[in-house]
């Protein structure tokens, strides 16, 4: 039942608060620390995707903001992002995340967006 997934995904996202043992740097906890990061990364995709497949944008869209936080250079949360602001009719909030997305790249990889980021961009700008 979609339901109860959804509340077993807000349940698991909820337990996290934060990167394991944040405050301490040794190299053997690098692994177990990325480890839980793409745990939690994991349910937050499925937990948006449940979203989605109920026409709950608005949840969706904090999802997938809680993910860009963990993971802001990953193209297809921005993405995502940008859907669902579609669907909600939110043009200007399109706009502003695709900018969000080309400052993020250009600053920190010196890349542009992906042509098919670029397409999507365009399609849901109607443009």
């Amino acid at each position: 039942h979609p339901a109860d997934s959804i509340h077993a995904y807000q349940k698991a996202v909820g337990l996290y608060h934060g990167e394991y043992l944040n405050n301490l740097y040794y190299d053997w906890l690098l692994p177990e620390r990325q480890r839980m990061n793409d745990l939690y990364l994991q349910a937050l995709n499925r937990l948006g995707k449940l979203y989605v497949e109920g026409r709950q944008f608005s949840e969706a869209l904090v999802v997938a903001r809680q993910a860009i936080l963990i993971n802001p250079l990953t193209e297809s949360i921005h993405c995502d992002i940008m859907c669902h602001l579609y669907e909600l009719g939110d043009r200007q909030g399109i706009r502003k995340q695709y900018k969000v997305l080309e400052t993020l790249l250009r600053d920190e990889l010196g890349l542009k967006p992906l042509a098919e980021t670029q397409k999507l961009f365009f399609k849901l700008m109607g443009t």
